[in-house]
Order: C-alpha cells, then structure tokens, then sequence
C-alpha cells in the first residue's frame, strides 16, 4: 500500500566516483532505476531531483531541477517536498543499491502529525539521506537555509521536530542494515558487483 511521495536526491557531483552515480550499472539496472524499482512499491509519487529537470527520464516519475543548486542535500529535500506538497514523504538518495522496503515501511509507519522528520540513527548518526520528511518541516529548514544553514544533521537536530529510530528497531527490519550501504568512489561500485557475482 503507498503511503505519500518518495524523493530520490539524484543532484550530487559524484566526484569521488568519477562519473555520475544514479547511471552506475548494479544488478543489471542504473542505480536509479535500482532505487526506483523499491520505491514504487511504497509511494503513490516518485520525484527525482536532478541539477537539471531534463536529465534523466524514468517511467512513473517526475524529473525536477533543483531550486537551490550548490546547496546539497538540504537544497533538494525542500524541492522535493514543495513539489510533492502536503504528506510525509521517503527521502533517499540515488546511490543506495540496496534498500530494504520492510525498513522504510518502518520509517513511514513511525510518522504523525507531532513529527516533522522520522530519522534513523545508526551508530549513533543520523541517516537524513534515508528518511521520511512532511511538508511541515518545509518553513522551518527554508528558514535554516536562507540564514545560512546547509548542515543536515545539525539541522534536524536543532531546527524541526525530529523522531530518531533506534538502530535496535532498525535492525528488526534490516538485520545487516543494508539499506544504508551507499556508494561514494570506484571501490565501492567495484566491491559490490564482486558479491554480485559471488551469489550467482
């Protein structure tokens, strides 16, 4: 059953990797197609956020510039959420080949009215990048932003109403928390196509 908009922050300059990671290739698929495939099973809308809004072209999305480029991830989310409009919205990044659904319907199921944010906290960190957002948290980091601000945790620890998820409850379930896996440089691509081809 879908439960409001999804947001995939597809807009980083990938420079670690060296090329533009939502297009790596994983399990036959790009990256966003990968992170896609979870998320319509969950959302009733999928928006990519993109440096540009002709940038990529998936069915069943949409495709938006971001209206704070340069800004990061910060800059993204409050496109995504002024896009998407009133609801509690999944917020993940276009570089995480392994998301578990159980796990986000944890996190969509943990929302209410009395929160802006549902975050989980792994090792004691936040992962902003693998959340649920409402729109109400939108004045309060426009706000944050237009004073300045481009820090995500510090921005959800100190400026809207924050509900953490305890790695505890988090790995009831994901039990190896691989949800979180993301992939920043070559190393990392190259490690996870060798367990690729390990399991087959």
């Amino acid at each position: 059953m879908a439960n409001g908009g999804a947001i995939v922050l597809a807009g980083g300059r990938s420079v670690r990797m060296g090329q533009d990671k939502a297009l790596l290739r994983t399990h036959g698929l790009t990256l966003l197609e990968t992170v896609v495939s979870v998320l319509i099973l969950l959302a009733d809308e999928i928006v990519i956020v993109a440096d540009r809004a002709d940038k990529y072209e998936l069915p069943d999305c949409r495709v938006v510039g971001d209206l704070y480029p340069e800004i990061g991830p910060l800059g993204g989310i409050l496109t995504g959420l002024h896009t998407l409009g009133p609801g509690h919205h999944l917020v993940v990044a276009c570089d995480m080949p392994a998301l578990q659904p159980a796990l986000l319907r944890l996190l969509l199921a943990s929302a209410g009215s009395e929160w802006d944010v549902i975050v989980p906290e792994v090792e004691g960190r936040l992962e902003p990048l693998c959340a649920v957002y409402a729109d109400t948290a939108i004045p309060a980091l426009q706000a944050y932003l237009e004073g300045g601000g481009r820090a995500l945790q510090r921005a959800l620890q100190t400026e809207v109403r924050t509900r953490r998820i305890p790695e505890t409850e988090l790995r009831r379930y994901d039990p190896s928390l691989l949800t979180f896996t993301n992939l920043n440089t070559p190393d990392d691509l190259e490690r996870l196509q060798r367990s690729e081809t390990n399991r087959l």
